[in-house]
């Protein structure tokens, strides 16, 4: 009711009754309460507003009377609104309702404007309702913000559609819009993407932009391919340090043999006390032990003994036997040798934590060992424990296949020693070649489920792909 112009309540209701009482058909029934409630919102506040909300979201048959014309009101009474709010996120349900007559971009815009730091999970909401074929469409607005939201969108769906907009976003004025075309394009590992990034880096020169340039770097990292790795290799000669970490985390991406050579070497080069070196440490650590190890090895024999022992600490978490000597060495000064002892569990099973002669006992134990394979040892390790299980020690090899994989997992799940499933969970990685998360004598059970779960799916995968 209209204040202004039904100022009399009780002449409006027995006015509304005689219409209702005169109009039985449903749909008119309610065109009539939306046309109402549509050209009264923008006047309401507080509980009133509430109210009509809920009645408006309440109508029958709602989709079918919705039309332009009331998308258009209710977006009237956003505009009006300084904030989005709860109340606001219930109007824009009911604009997006009115399906193509939805005047969904102004709806967009003016979410982008009221919602502030919210605005792009708001954003990313509204997108989810209108479906994927208006995200793209979102990529033409006019509204920057809005089209970046798109952006945004495109990734988390992994739309792939989007791929020849992204790229002709690249050459557009703004350099927010680029910035996220380049991210875009890089997460959805576009290979179309590849040519358009290279010749933004190579037309610009030193003029582009430097969030741009390191978002690119990164993106070709992502997508991939033989030009990639000497671009990546020339730009870490940049005075600017930034530009040096954003090639960095390029190499870590590219996961590829060369340039995790380069991370170990910068590491190795400037050492675990440089920003740089701690960098390509950590980013040698999240590579895993396939790219990870081969990088880290050489570097066990620097003359720097800060390099040595974090090279030695890297290695024994992906489980390496080439850290043990000098894990084995660092035991006889060791501020803390529970750490070392289990780390050398981990990689060959051998507990030395009751042992008074612990180094040379080692060290015997590494010679009389060290032909044997890593699988050989945890063989050892189980039955020297009387731990029950149906390992063959001849399937454990590199690359070995998934054969072992079940008995694997089960130890991983069972087993009451945590300080072996470091190792169990190398040769899950060895065995198989598919590395699905690290296991420590830390791993939470939630986390260590997860990872048995994925090597169960591999076996079953493989069962089924021979037809077993």
């Amino acid at each position: 009711r209209d204040p202004a112009r039904e100022p009399d309540v009780t002449a409006f209701w027995r006015s509304e009754r005689r219409w209702l009482a005169a109009h039985d058909d449903e749909a008119a029934r309610a065109k009539r309460l939306v046309d109402r409630i549509s050209e009264r919102l923008p006047d309401l506040a507080g509980e009133r507003l509430v109210l009509a909300i809920r009645h408006l979201r309440g109508v029958d048959r709602l989709r079918e009377v919705l039309d332009g014309d009331h998308a258009r009101a209710l977006l009237g009474a956003l505009r009006q609104r300084k904030v989005w709010d709860e109340s606001s996120d219930e109007i824009a349900d009911v604009v997006l309702a009115a399906g193509d007559d939805s005047p969904w971009q102004e709806l967009l815009s003016i979410a982008n404007d009221r919602a502030g730091e919210s605005a792009r999970d708001v954003l990313s909401r509204l997108f989810g309702l209108l479906g994927t074929d208006r995200v793209l469409e979102a990529l033409d607005t006019d509204d920057l913000d809005v089209r970046i939201a798109a952006m945004d969108e495109v990734i988390r769906t992994r739309d792939v559609r989007a791929v020849s907009k992204l790229i002709e976003s690249l050459y557009e004025r703004n350099t927010a819009v680029r910035v996220t075309a380049a991210f875009a394009l890089g997460r959805l590992r576009a290979a179309a993407g590849r040519d358009p990034l290279i010749d933004v880096l190579s037309r610009e020169g030193e003029q582009i932009a430097a969030p741009l340039r390191r978002t690119i770097w990164v993106a070709l990292a992502r997508i991939g391919g033989s030009e990639v790795f000497p671009i990546l290799s020339s730009a870490f000669y940049s005075p600017i340090e930034d530009d040096r970490r954003a090639v960095l985390q390029a190499f870590a991406e590219l996961r590829h043999p060369s340039a995790a050579r380069e991370l170990g070497n910068v590491f190795a080069l400037r050492g675990p006390d440089d920003r740089l070196g701690l960098l390509a440490l950590q980013l040698l650590r999240g590579l895993g032990d396939a790219l990870g190890s081969p990088a880290l090895r050489p570097h066990l024999e620097s003359a720097n003994p800060q390099v040595r022992l974090e090279a030695a600490y890297a290695l024994a978490e992906f489980s390496d036997p080439a850290a043990l000597p000098t894990l084995i060495a660092l035991l006889d000064d060791s501020q803390d040798p529970l750490r070392l002892i289990a780390l050398i569990t981990g990689i060959c099973g051998v507990d030395v934590t009751e042992r008074n002669d612990r180094v040379p006992f080692l060290r015997r134990w590494l010679r009389d060992n060290e032909k044997r394979s890593q699988g050989e040892w945890l063989v050892a390790a189980l039955d020297s424990r009387g731990i029950v299980h149906g390992l063959d020690a001849r399937s454990l090899g590199e690359g070995s296949g998934t054969s072992q994989v079940t008995e694997l997992t089960r130890l991983l799940v069972e087993l009451r020693l945590p300080q072996l499933r470091p190792l169990v969970g190398r040769m899950l990685r060895a065995t198989t070649g598919e590395d699905f998360g690290l296991v420590t004598v830390t791993t939470d059970d939630a986390t260590l489920r997860g990872i048995v779960e994925r090597y169960r799916f591999l076996v079953d995968s493989d069962r089924a792909a021979s037809g077993r």
